[in-house]
């Protein structure tokens, strides 16, 4: 069994990453953390999301570790909008889950963690894995990013992000484009450093997930290579989020 007491907003913002991902997830909660890794139904995407004991007013877990499956397309409909500065009681018991926030309780069961894809530690493993191919690494503000992605969706609702990293001038340039008359480009400088590099990613699979990142006030750090998956990881009081995302392949030229 696990009881725990946590801010609504600090578990709202962490689940809605994870929704951003997949619909259902695994959670395993140990003594010191729930953690749950998940790729996307195409696994073009996957994140890793780990919500340390520190984030938690009253922590409670009566054996060494505990899977449950959450559908969160069921459970994030029910948390409260808006910021707010209230509690939710969480316990887990039985394959039944019990949330109860300041004016109502919501039980439900728990989904078969056998039907939720995606072993935690092999897809940490395989992140880590990913990763040690990027040459070109940098800081990205999320805010800043946010906005861009909502100025070009206004000319295309899917639009690519072509990353562009110039070694010569320490200069990482996110150009987004409908064809070659119709862009907009963002330059950043801030503690870039590697190898020329070029990439593009799918609008699709960044906008839902920058759009939930921009809930924590942080820069982001980045890494991606020619070619490769860009990979994200943010730090916050008591919260690791890591985040690849596959590069989108270019059509072939009849």
């Amino acid at each position: 069994m696990f009881k725990g007491r946590i801010r609504v907003d600090e578990l709202r913002k962490a689940l809605a990453i994870c929704l951003a991902i997949n619909n259902d997830h695994k959670i395993i909660i140990s003594k010191e953390c729930w953690k749950t890794a998940r790729p996307d139904t195409s696994n073009a995407c996957m994140a890793s999301v780990v919500l340390n004991r520190s984030l938690f007013e009253t922590y409670h877990l009566d054996e060494d570790e505990l899977s449950i499956g959450l559908d969160l397309k069921k459970i994030f409909p029910i948390f409260p909008t808006g910021k707010t500065e209230a509690f939710v009681d969480i316990k887990f018991e039985d394959n039944k889950i019990e949330l109860v926030f300041e004016k109502y309780k919501y039980s439900l069961r728990a989904i078969s963690i056998n039907y939720v894809g995606g072993d935690t530690i092999k897809l940490n493993n395989a992140i880590e894995k990913i990763i040690t191919g990027n040459t070109c690494k940098f800081k990205m503000d999320i805010k800043t990013l946010k906005e861009s992605l909502n100025m070009i969706k206004k000319i295309n609702e899917t639009p690519a992000m072509c990353v562009i990293f110039e070694n010569k001038n320490h200069t990482l340039k996110l150009l987004y484009s409908e064809n070659a008359g119709d862009s907009l480009e963002l330059t950043q400088t801030t503690e870039c450093e590697g190898d020329d590099a070029v990439a593009t990613y799918g609008g699709d699979y960044l906008i839902p997930l920058v759009k939930e990142l921009s809930e924590y006030d942080s820069l982001m750090n980045c890494s991606f290579g020619n070619g490769r998956p860009i990979y994200w990881e943010l730090h916050t009081d008591g919260l690791d989020i890591k985040i690849v995302i596959a590069p989108r392949i270019p059509p072939k030229n009849d």
